[in-house]
């Protein structure tokens, strides 16, 4: 994690004073992998969206398919049918879990900004399985670091559990998506 925030000079341009204001990381400015302290994260960036993920992921570009690797009807694919049982207790615990993983200076940099969190749950234990985040490359969330996002997806996988539909046990994973603003 790179801590080290340095104030600018004031610069004075076309006779304007610009006051100091603290230099900005931004760490998926380009394609790359991090080797943080017990993890791996990869950072796609197609220019758009930056598409960040734990580098031991399997299905992070997988299409969503029966476990025969079959072709799903539509209805099952857009999610129409559902793969997991309803509930209403995950919800609040996801949030709070992805809410808490923010340090307060974090939350102060994305204040206002949304990201997408998608969640790929194993059909046989119901389990989180893999974690994705799509980033806005021109969003705040661009300057937290990777332990962060590693972080929410440890939380995730460590306490998030579904009981699966009888659809969902037979699909190679079951996804759900939202867009996520930091509280």
């Amino acid at each position: 994690m790179n801590k080290t925030l340095k104030l600018a000079l004031p610069l004075l341009i076309a006779g304007m004073a610009v006051s100091p204001s603290p230099a900005q990381t931004y760490y998926y400015d380009e394609t790359k992998t991090f080797h943080e302290n017990g993890f791996t994260y990869q950072c796609d960036n197609d220019g758009g969206i930056i598409t960040l993920y734990n580098s031991q992921n399997r299905l992070t570009y997988a299409d969503k398919t029966y476990k025969d690797g079959s072709r799903l009807p539509e209805d099952i694919y857009r999610g129409r049918v559902h793969a997991i049982e309803e509930e209403h207790w995950s919800r609040p615990r996801v949030r709070t879990i992805v809410n808490d993983a923010f340090s307060p200076a974090e939350k102060a940099i994305v204040k206002k900004w949304r990201f997408v969190i998608s969640m790929l749950i194993d059909p046989d234990t119901g389990k989180v399985a893999e974690v994705i985040f799509y980033l806005p490359i021109k969003s705040p969330y661009t300057r937290i670091p990777p332990s962060t996002y590693y972080k929410i997806e440890q939380g995730l996988k460590k306490e998030i559990c579904f009981t699966m539909t009888e659809t969902g046990k037979q699909l190679n994973y079951a996804l759900l998506s939202w867009e996520h603003e930091v509280k």
